[in-house]
């Protein structure tokens, strides 16, 4: 028998034993690292990029853990999966969380985006209220200038109307005065003529008179 080769008792820990094991550890210590850092993160109860990425590295990690876990062998592998379980359920509840606090979050967003659309039409309708009574405004305003229209014209009616009856009277009267001027010519005429019969009367009187007067006597 070669005394180079060296036994170990039954039940001893091998070197890749010991080896995997320390691996195991160090995995389970970075998986308890990024499960506390999680739960930092989402106290916060904000849904941002930071908590999603803890999350996907808590899953990664826990990946990581199975797999050292699986190097095992014996009573260390039973004992380590208890540990592991452990963490398996820490995993598990962050992820619970973080789909409530995603839920939550999509629930806010939503609430918000639909308070917002409220609000737009809140602010519509204002608008499309103010629209309509400037409208009505308007309408009755106009309505008011064509009523206002309508009674200048109507005024404006009965000036010309007026107008016409004063120009009926003005022509009639300018008939009336042409007739009587008319007339007074014709009897100007007529006193003319009167007047020169009457001259041609004194005329021949005032001769005959004179003619008796120095007629000589025929004694």
């Amino acid at each position: 028998m070669d005394k180079s080769v060296k036994y170990q008792p039954i039940g001893a820990p091998t070197a890749v034993s010991t080896s995997s094991m320390e691996d195991f550890t160090d995995a389970l210590q970075d998986l308890d690292s990024i499960i506390k850092t999680a739960n930092q993160f989402l106290q916060g109860q904000k849904l941002t990029p930071q908590v999603e990425n803890q999350i996907k590295k808590a899953t990664t990690a826990l990946n990581s853990t199975r797999q050292e876990l699986n190097k095992l062998k014996g009573l260390e592998k039973q004992q380590c999966q208890d540990k592991l379980k452990q963490r398996e359920q820490s995993v598990k509840k962050l992820e619970q969380d973080f789909e409530r606090l995603k839920q939550s979050s999509q629930q806010t967003q939503l609430s918000s985006d639909l308070q917002s659309k409220e609000q737009q039409l809140a602010g519509r309708l204002q608008q499309g209220n103010a629209y309509l009574t400037d409208t009505v405004r308007t309408g009755q305003e106009a309505q008011q200038s064509g009523y206002n229209v309508v009674q200048s014209l109507a005024s404006q009616n009965k000036q010309m109307q007026s107008i016409g009856a004063k120009t009926t009277n003005i022509e009639m009267n300018s008939k009336k005065s042409e007739q009587l001027l008319n007339e007074m010519k014709r009897k100007e005429k007529g006193v003319n003529i009167l007047l020169y019969l009457l001259c041609l009367a004194l005329l021949a009187s005032d001769g005959g008179a004179f003619y008796l007067y120095h007629k000589p006597s025929n004694k």
